[in-house]
């Protein structure tokens, strides 16, 4: 009975204090940023500040970029793996290796494909998600208040989506794309599979 008591003032403490956040945005900041500070209770609010914005265009954008990026990367460490079977006699395990970054290739352009297209009917204009400067002040490890600062993105309806201490940590594409998800995986099984033409396969 004690064990749920407590439990119960816990929750209404905690209640009370997100009830006291000036708008549904600091609400579900502090929600995200909850976990990495020590004493919650001490937390207290400097500014949340929007720094930038990203269209439906740009985020989709921006998913084809980092998967053109992983292929130039991936086609970096083949030449390595030829350079590394220079002159051996036994070549097994650079051939292991090129075949599956040949994969991880023909995987990334199945997706690049699929988002061209999603490219196509993007908005420019709507904006689907916002970045954030989150200022604040907190009861550090040393017991003393000390001010933080973190970055988020949140979509317009306020919702966080990621938050990280470094900026450049942020995901440059943080809103999920309709069968994006779906089709990575297919995409990925159908690598593996070494179909012919991957890509062919998106297409309807």
């Amino acid at each position: 009975m004690k064990r749920l008591y407590g439990i119960l003032i816990a929750f209404l403490i905690s209640f009370n204090f997100t009830s006291c956040m000036e708008s549904t945005l600091e609400a579900n900041a502090f929600k995200a940023l909850r976990p990495a500070i020590k004493d919650p209770s001490s937390y207290k609010l400097i500014s949340i500040e929007a720094v930038d914005s990203l269209t439906e265009y740009d985020n989709i954008y921006n998913a084809i970029q980092q998967h053109v990026h992983m292929q130039e990367m991936t086609l970096s460490l083949i030449d390595d793996e030829f350079q590394s079977a220079e002159g051996k006699a036994d070549i097994s395990d650079e051939l292991k290796k090129i075949d599956q970054y040949f994969i991880d290739i023909r995987t990334d352009s199945a997706l690049i494909s699929f988002l061209d297209r999603k490219l196509g009917v993007a908005s420019k204009m709507r904006v689907c998600a916002i970045k954030y400067a989150y200022r604040f002040r907190y009861l550090n490890d040393a017991g003393l208040m000390s001010p933080g600062m973190f970055y988020f993105w949140a979509k317009p309806d306020d919702t966080v989506i990621q938050m990280t201490e470094k900026e450049e940590n942020l995901d440059p594409a943080p809103v999920s794309i309709p069968g994006y998800e779906e089709l990575m995986d297919e995409a990925i099984q159908m690598a593996i599979l070494k179909k012919d033409s991957i890509e062919a396969s998106f297409e309807n």
